[in-house]
């Protein structure tokens, strides 16, 4: 989903300091390799800040952390896939649920002695409360339960205590899965009354406080630092296997290998690629998963010469996207053709071509462009995306394309390609829902506000509102095939390759899953045992 990728950053000094903390208080110097007793604290660090606890207002990947692991929502995406690559949507805080005839309304029943962490029992109210909620705030959660369109949802209502009605304008085959996306958490409408209730009062103390059925409450949020976890009593589920989650911000990318090379750390994201090789040679173990999410470069079809889809031909004729995936990708990277990466569902997974400048030289000439001079923004910090860059520019320049790398903060990144002014950009994006109807409805679709290379086609937006409607797999798969080539064909975007999901950890650790949004359930996981 386009929002924002990274959160407000720490200091390196920050996370220096907390090293030297742990390294103090000995945190870590249980962990055994692969055996010896279990650790009751599990240490997660993350390599951006949190923004927020609240799950209407959940926004980045590492705030969906946090309320993954303290809110549950009615049904949830399992492991399982159907035969397009699609998980399975499963139940949770409903144990089943009904269709009607329409496919426009369903039932959800619920289960039956639920509490909050609180100790308040679950009910209905406290479904329909929440959902409501998620959709008046305008949140980014709004955007992922309705896919943009607030009016998507007719009614929610509750039908008794234990059964809640969901009433849609029109029949959305995309709907469970949306509905599985972690922050639809149900929240304690009683507890939050007493901090505010449904007000700016309330926001802010959700915001930073937790009131969910999770199988975690928060003991301490400091989001820029630490973020601990307690395990809580009478979890409706199966019982979390460590009794307290540390999750650390570490922000420097050395101090974070330190700390799991020290054992500080059981389990780490945003070890750079070039790094994960090494770690596993050195006995952690690598979790490397295919992912959705993406690193291409953005053409703005507004503005010259990317207007003449010659010139976008031309880029994407010379592009050596394989051997920046072999350059970049150490192993853990696929590189694709087309708007829809290899491990999304109904993905054509169409093969990249090797560069051929004589195709691209002819199309230029054929567009009358002899010389250009473009510039290519890229967010500061974003170290791969600058290596990736650099290359282009050499790669671009026999083409008589004269590539300017513009390095921007991330407020003025946002800006510019947000704002439609880029001219060019490089930046890692992906579906939070791992559909193409949810990926495609803002990334190619004619006037959508996250559509910053303003790529328009009508019949790519026919093909989309097929996939997006039907409820035929079939008709969905073959629709989403043509969609591919026709974009591919007037590469709005040049797909440069696509990173796997990847997580180091402890070689003690045990009960790590991937999901496809990426976001780890703590319950699961234990270390030493």
């Amino acid at each position: 989903m386009p929002f924002p990728s990274a959160a407000p950053r720490g200091a390196l000094a920050a996370a220096v300091t907390l090293a030297a903390a742990l390294a103090a208080a000995g945190c870590g110097s249980t962990s055994t390799a692969g055996g010896g007793p279990a650790r009751d604290t599990l240490s997660v660090a993350v390599n951006s800040a949190i923004t927020t606890a609240d799950p209407a207002f959940a926004c980045t990947t590492y705030d969906y952390v946090v309320v993954k692991n303290t809110y549950d929502n009615l049904v949830t995406l399992g492991t399982r896939r159907d035969a397009n690559g699609t998980a399975r949507v499963e139940p949770a805080l409903a144990d089943r649920w009904t269709l009607s005839a329409d496919k426009r309304t369903y039932t959800f029943h619920l289960r039956t002695g639920v509490t909050f962490a609180s100790g308040n029992p679950m009910t209905a109210d406290d479904v329909v409360f929440s959902l409501k909620r998620v959709l008046a705030k305008e949140g980014c959660q709004q955007y992922v339960l309705t896919t943009g369109d607030p009016k998507a949802i007719k009614a929610i209502t509750k039908v008794d205590d234990h059964a809640v009605r969901i009433a849609l304008r029109k029949p959305d085959p995309l709907f469970l899965q949306l509905l599985a996306q972690t922050g639809n958490g149900v929240v304690d409408e009683k507890l939050l009354e007493q901090h505010g209730g449904d007000s700016a009062a309330g926001d802010r103390w959700l915001a930073k406080h937790t009131a969910g059925t999770g199988a975690y409450t928060l003991r301490s949020y400091e989001p820029d630092t630490e973020v601990d976890f307690s395990a809580r009593k009478g979890y409706w589920g199966a019982p979390a296997r460590a009794s307290h989650v540390s999750l650390k911000i570490v922000t420097d990318p050395t101090t974070l290998e330190t700390l799991v090379n020290s054992g500080d750390v059981d389990l780490a994201y945003g070890i750079p690629l070039k790094d994960v090789k090494t770690m596993k040679a050195q006995g952690k173990q690598v979790f490397a998963d295919p992912s959705q999410f993406y690193i291409y470069v953005g053409l703005n079809n507004g503005k010259p010469p990317f207007d003449d889809v010659r010139v976008r031909q031309a880029l994407q004729a010379a592009l050596p996207a394989q051997e920046l995936a072999n350059r970049f990708g150490y192993g853990y990277a696929q590189a694709f053709r087309g708007p829809i990466p290899p491990a999304m569902a109904y993905s054509p997974k169409l093969e990249p071509s090797p560069p051929d400048l004589a195709k691209a030289k002819a199309l230029l000439r054929q567009a009358g462009v002899a010389h250009a001079a473009v510039t290519l923004d890229v967010k500061s910090g974003e170290t791969l995306q600058s290596d990736i860059a650099t290359v282009l520019q050499n790669a671009y320049r026999p083409l008589g394309i004269d590539i300017k790398i513009n390095t921007l903060g991330a407020s003025a990144f946002s800006d510019e390609v947000d704002g439609f002014k880029s001219q060019m950009y490089i930046i890692k994006d992906g579906g939070t829902v791992n559909d193409p109807a949810y990926f495609l409805g803002y990334f190619v679709a004619c006037g959508n506000a996250f559509n910053w290379v303003k790529y328009c086609n009508k019949k790519v937006d026919a093909d989309l509102a097929t996939g997006r409607r039907s409820f035929d797999p079939e008709r969905r798969k073959t629709a989403y095939a043509r969609l591919s080539a026709e974009v591919d064909q007037d590469a709005p975007y040049l797909p440069i390759f696509a990173p796997n999901n990847v997580v180091v950890a402890a070689s003690g650790l045990k009960g790590y899953v991937y999901y496809d949004d990426q976001q780890p359930l703590f319950r699961t996981m234990s270390v030493g045992g």
